[in-house]
């Protein structure tokens, strides 16, 4: 939402502050792992889905194209690298740092394939969902920048 209302590098600043203020709030062992997790994926989403979005918004009659074109390419986009990240960075770290055991390969394969189509209905129903929330407040947004 803050990606397309305000822009994909504000939406970055939001995404690092609601991050760091979980990894304080919620202290438990996994959370510095999840939390990247977290970056990693809301970032794949939030980055394309900004920058499609404020380029198409304005130049086609039904804003909805500029929707379902952001939204489908922010969802590929998560479903990619979330896979990739779990695959090479979250899994070896959650192995060797938090359960102190040898990397096994064989379960990181299977839990990154696993994670494939979550992420691809995740990103789905973000960009479902946050459909009307940003046809809801554009207009606020629009008005704060005419004043």
């Amino acid at each position: 939402i803050a990606s397309a209302l305000l822009g994909p590098w504000q939406a970055m600043v939001v995404i690092l502050i609601k991050n760091i203020l979980h990894i304080f709030l919620f202290r438990n062992p996994a959370t510095p792992i999840g939390e990247l997790a977290n970056i990693i994926a809301t970032t794949a989403f939030a980055l394309p889905f900004g920058f499609i979005y404020r380029k198409y918004k304005s130049k086609f009659k039904n804003i909805f194209t500029a929707f379902i074109i952001s939204g489908g390419v922010a969802t590929v986009s998560i479903t990619v690298i979330a896979y990739l990240s779990n695959l090479f960075i979250i899994c070896p770290v959650y192995f060797k740092y938090l359960l102190k055991i040898p990397f096994d390969r064989n379960f990181t394969i299977g839990y990154a394939n696993a994670s494939l189509l979550f992420n691809f209905i995740q990103g789905i129903i973000i960009a479902l969902l946050s459909t009307p929330v940003i046809i809801a407040l554009r207009k606020s947004f629009h008005n704060l920048d005419n004043n």
